[in-house]
């Protein structure tokens, strides 16, 4: 097993690659999300669409990070710069988590919907070809029904994942106040240290300026008398 500064080391090296991958990934959501509503480019999107790899190779790397967080806790030597330290690496897992969640959400959303736009397509252009029967373009709609309502499914599951990652964030801000009550519980003498401070400083304030009045004083009666 390493030690605690290797596996920092190697937690900022992971995380440096995974906000870099995750940047791309989020410009190709947003090339795929713009593409996605001309019609014209919706078949060759499908084509083209390496999100997959993309995010599979994400996923990867943040897995990987969890496990590197996971050894530094066991390595730590539990002192207060070290829990700092931990908690930055995991709330940085936790962004990243979060974001990536929500790009893929994205690109899922923008890849139903040149499924839709394709179908919609393709029966129009069949209807044109063939006529069609009554029975045929009721099938159809059908159809465009059904991918409409798989389009709107993965709106509402988007939301709800919205809705769960705020939460998360509310949680783990509520437990970053928790602990910084519990150090200042475990170390009451920060608090003396701190009080120590703000009073000395309200001191030095105090003399500043009746040094500065004094002055002013000075140069009142240096001035009436000239």
């Amino acid at each position: 097993m390493l030690s605690f500064d290797q596996y920092r080391r190697e937690a900022r090296g992971l995380e440096n690659e995974i906000d870099s991958k995750l940047a791309n990934y989020s410009k190709y959501s947003a090339s795929l999300s713009q593409n996605s509503l001309r019609d014209d480019d919706s078949t060759s999107l499908l084509a083209n669409d390496v999100s997959s790899s993309m995010g599979a190779e994400i996923e990867q790397l943040i897995h990987k990070l969890g496990e590197v967080n996971d050894n530094l806790t066991k390595t730590s030597d539990s002192s207060t710069l070290a829990v700092n330290h931990i908690s930055n690496h995991r709330s940085k897992l936790h962004d990243f988590t979060n974001e990536f969640k929500r790009v893929k959400t994205q690109i899922t959303s923008a890849r139903e919907h040149a499924e839709l736009l394709i179908s919609v397509r393709d029966d129009i252009s069949q209807y044109k070809n063939t006529g069609g029967t009554r029975q045929d373009n009721l099938l159809r709609e059908r159809g465009s029904i059904h991918a409409s309502d798989r389009v709107a499914d993965s709106i509402i599951g988007q939301a709800i994942e919205t809705r769960e990652n705020l939460i998360a964030q509310r949680n783990l801000v509520q437990g970053s106040l928790s602990k910084m009550g519990n150090i200042s519980r475990e170390f009451p003498g920060i608090n003396k240290v701190i009080s120590s401070i703000q009073r000395r400083k309200k001191r030095d304030m105090i003399i500043v300026g009746g040094f500065i009045a004094f002055c002013i004083i000075l140069l009142f009666l240096y001035s009436t008398r000239s």
